[in-house]
């Protein structure tokens, strides 16, 4: 009897150990760094594809990007590739294995930060597959921002950003976009939405009209004038500078907050 409640516990340590280990395999944290210098570029096309975890974009780099990434998968490495032609820029940074099948857990981790240079002229894409992004845009120089939102939750700051073109869609998720302060252009925004809330925070003192139509959740703008579907501040009518701003469809809530 003794020596098999023996064998029974040596069987039972050697299951936790290789458990243990395998564990521990999974768990091992990876850390790049990875940086693209600027050349002669006019222009920069920037296509993010990041599939889950935390995403923070900001800009600020003394490169044309710096990046930094740590994940505990090894399949979740990410690429980097930049090529330029007649002075415009093609940089994509995705994962290319992870494409595949990406499947984690709560042990696991994968979070990029990316820096990306202040002042060069970008069109910039975004796909978040899930997780949680952080995107600090005010300080970028954008001639376009698109944003793909699958899932999660997302927060962008573009205030005093003078973006000219806007287009987002989320499937589902949250999402909070702060576009308040001062505006030297006009912006043309499309929100596509899905299951989830938006947030939109938006200036007092600059012209904003917000169209919403197909939406079936609720719509609350304290401080706008509704004319039928359109949602206008006291600006509107005389600022030189005007957001001008569609929502599509979506089972959420909408909330306009406006800000000085």
């Amino acid at each position: 009897m003794k020596t098999k409640v023996l064998m029974v516990t040596c069987w039972f340590l050697i299951l936790f150990s290789l458990t243990a280990a395998a564990k521990a395999s999974h768990n091992k944290q990876f850390k790049e760094e990875k940086s693209i210098s600027k050349k002669n570029e006019t222009l920069v096309n920037v296509q993010i594809s990041f599939l889950g975890g935390e995403l923070s974009v900001s800009g600020g780099a003394s490169d044309l990007v710096n990046a930094t990434f740590e994940y505990s998968q090894r399949e979740w490495q990410p690429e980097i590739d930049y090529s330029v032609e007649d002075k415009i820029g093609n940089l994509k940074i995705w994962m290319p294995e992870a494409d595949k099948n990406f499947n984690s857990d709560d042990d696991d981790i994968n979070e990029w930060d990316l820096k990306l240079n202040s002042n060069t002229l970008m069109d910039l894409s975004i796909k978040l597959g899930g997780g949680e992004g952080t995107y600090d845009l005010s300080n970028l120089k954008m001639n376009s921002l698109e944003i793909r939102l699958l899932g999660g939750e997302l927060d962008i700051d573009l205030h005093n950003s003078s973006l000219p073109r806007l287009n987002f869609k989320a499937l589902a998720g949250e999402a909070n976009v702060d576009l308040s302060g001062k505006w030297d252009n006009d912006l043309n925004a499309d929100f596509v939405g899905g299951v989830g809330e938006l947030n939109l925070k938006l200036p007092e003192k600059v012209g904003v009209r917000v169209h919403a139509s197909g939406i079936l959740g609720n719509i609350e703008a304290p401080g706008f004038i509704k004319e039928n579907s359109n949602y206008i501040n006291d600006a509107y009518q005389k600022a030189k500078v005007t957001l001008y701003i569609d929502i599509f469809g979506g089972i959420g809530n909408v909330n306009l907050k406006l800000v000085e």
